[in-house]
């Protein structure tokens, strides 16, 4: 569980590093709300993927996507 939240750490950094960026070309708060919305919810499916994966399975369509998204 560390592991996963390392990663997370990780990619929540690199989203901001990110939205930095966005926030330079422009000052349109509805863009920023959008940005941070966006993340946050490809996060959010990302993880709710993983804690639900069947390894009996193996990686299906749907855990795929997501870590494309991702």
């Amino acid at each position: 569980m560390v592991r996963w939240m390392i990663f997370v750490a990780v990619i929540l950094f690199i989203d901001f590093y990110a939205f930095q960026s966005v926030k330079t070309i422009t000052k349109n708060k509805l863009i920023s709300i959008g940005y941070w919305l966006i993340s946050i919810i490809v996060l959010l499916n990302f993880s709710y993927k993983i804690a639900t994966f069947n390894r009996l399975e193996g990686l299906n369509q749907q855990v795929m996507l997501a870590f494309g998204i991702l």
